[in-house]
């Protein structure tokens, strides 16, 4: 009689822990999801990444202009992503008839794209969890609000190409840790065009073959390695051919293979990732992705669990390379954090089921105060305040609307916030080097383009315009006086100059 009571009282803390667990992860998905669609409708400048960089290219996609323009001409643009993004939301664009003269529009619509992917990113997700022998439907989707929160708490896939190339990397994964893959060529075929789907949304897919052929290997299906490098090297190749021909981006590679050719910035590196990542919960995720991963690999486990601890290993190493680089940002790390999920996700489904219950106890408490502070993270950065950010949109309109008609075919140039500002989509035909930041700070000292044009532009007054915030002052840009230029007047906290040439007559 003694035994049986407490069994019977821990069925019953075990059932209630599992309804605790499924209804608080419900409720989390259902707020995430609350939060990025009211996060469409912001008049935030920028939510992650310079993400008006990706609204401009689509912007000029759907003006008829191509993304990838000669770096060594005007504009002067160097855009340093694979073009999958800027096609699906500019068809998106065009199918719906969306306004460009009002750019609110197109941030809209590529937020609203990139929710779309995040949302069947996790649907992919919970799929690959549930399917798991031994894990339950309810850790299933704990997991999957974890990679949600996770998600909405780096930002890097609110507007950005890294939500598409997560979605694809998803889809990939769902192949690669398939117990008793199909030998067939359509698996084959979809391993290979995963891959160039992965490559195509972002550079960092290149990892993509590498752990494709990893899975193979532990699968002991290297008999179909050959086939699925004649796969991917042919899909690969038709698309580039036809991106270079058929559309007509014949500077594709120098924008997106020259023009992340970034220094190693150690400092950097420090400052947007290392110490984001030491001074948040998030980086319990990779400790435990890879203390799991090594006893997984180096003890006994089945092999999908050593299969995932490889992967998750190279992606790592992989990721930490990459963000070495000046302008990497933690958003670098999204595909080892959606591996290490999993990885804990087989570790929680093991505990509960050898009846070590404090799992759950101990960490979904801990899981919800991290959600609280995601939430409010996100409405103290961008949903708060939203009249007075629309105010400072709708004043840019009006900036826009006062020196297009003055530039008669001239160009202009944001020296200002030009990461946040709306100018450069609002100015989509005339703005001056949109990717200022870049050019700056890597392209321009590094010799990675002929910029001599550029300096001329300045020089002779092509540019006709300056804006710079009204309590700044600058006096050169790439070795260039800026004596030329006079002050012409102050509009909303902006000061134009003009080009008058009057100090840069021979």
């Amino acid at each position: 009689m003694s035994n049986k009571i407490p069994n019977k009282l821990a069925d019953q803390y075990t059932g209630n822990i599992y309804r605790i667990t499924f209804f608080a992860s419900v409720l989390i998905l259902l707020c995430l999801i609350a939060f990025r669609f009211m996060l469409i409708f912001t008049y935030n400048g920028e939510i992650g990444g310079i993400d008006n960089n990706f609204v401009y290219g689509v912007i000029r996609s759907m003006a008829g202009y191509n993304i990838y323009p000669n770096p060594e001409g005007f504009p002067y643009a160097v855009n340093p992503y694979s073009p999958l993004y800027y096609n699906l939301c500019s068809v998106t664009g065009n199918i719906f008839n969306v306004n460009i003269e009002d750019p609110i529009n197109i941030y809209r619509l590529c937020r609203a794209v990139s929710l779309l992917c995040d949302l069947l990113t996790c649907i992919v997700f919970f799929q690959i969890v549930k399917k798991t022998d031994g894990i339950k439907k309810e850790i299933a989707l704990l997991a999957t609000s974890i990679l949600a929160c996770i998600l909405c708490y780096v930002g890097y896939t609110y507007s950005r190409a890294d939500s598409l190339f997560l979605l694809f990397y998803t889809l990939l994964i769902s192949i690669i840790v398939k117990k008793n893959p199909n030998n067939g060529y359509v698996h084959t075929l979809m391993l290979a065009c995963l891959s160039v789907g992965c490559i195509f949304s972002k550079q960092n897919g290149v990892i993509a073959p590498v752990l494709v052929v990893t899975g193979l290997l532990m699968d002991r299906k290297s008999k179909l390695i050959p086939r699925y490098l004649f796969f991917f090297s042919f899909v690969i190749t038709a698309i580039l051919l036809f991106y270079l021909i058929i559309v007509n981006y014949t500077h594709l590679l120098e924008h997106t293979v020259s023009g992340i050719n970034n220094q190693l910035d150690l400092s950097w590196f420090y400052v947007t990732i290392f110490k984001r990542l030491a001074d948040s919960l998030i980086i319990l995720l990779l400790y435990a992705g890879l203390v799991l991963s090594l006893k997984w690999i180096l003890g006994k486990a089945q092999l999908f669990q050593k299969k995932i601890g490889v992967l998750f290993i190279f992606q790592t190493i992989f990721s930490l390379g990459i963000s070495l680089k000046w302008g990497s940002s933690i958003g670098y790390f999204n595909e080892s954090f959606l591996l290490a999920i999993l990885l804990i996700s087989y570790y929680a489904a093991e505990a509960i089921e050898m009846r070590e219950k404090k799992f759950l106890t101990v960490s979904l408490p801990l899981y919800l105060l991290f959600f609280i502070h995601v939430c409010a993270q996100g409405y103290l950065f961008f949903l708060q305040d939203q009249k007075e950010k629309k105010q400072i949109y709708l004043e840019q309109k009006e900036i826009r609307n006062y020196l297009q008609p003055k530039l008669s075919g001239k160009y202009l140039l944001d020296l200002g916030n030009e990461n946040g500002n709306f100018l450069k989509t609002l100015f989509y035909k005339e703005s001056f080097v949109p990717n200022y930041d870049v050019v700056s700070c890597c392209t321009f000292p590094r010799n990675t383009f002929n910029y001599s044009t550029m300096l001329n532009d300045l020089q002779k007054g092509n540019v006709k315009f300056l804006i710079i915030p009204e309590k700044e002052s600058l006096q050169e840009i790439w070795g260039i006086s800026l004596d030329q230029f006079k002050k012409d007047t102050v509009i909303y906290g902006q000061t134009v100059f003009s080009y008058t040439g009057s100090d840069n007559k021979q």
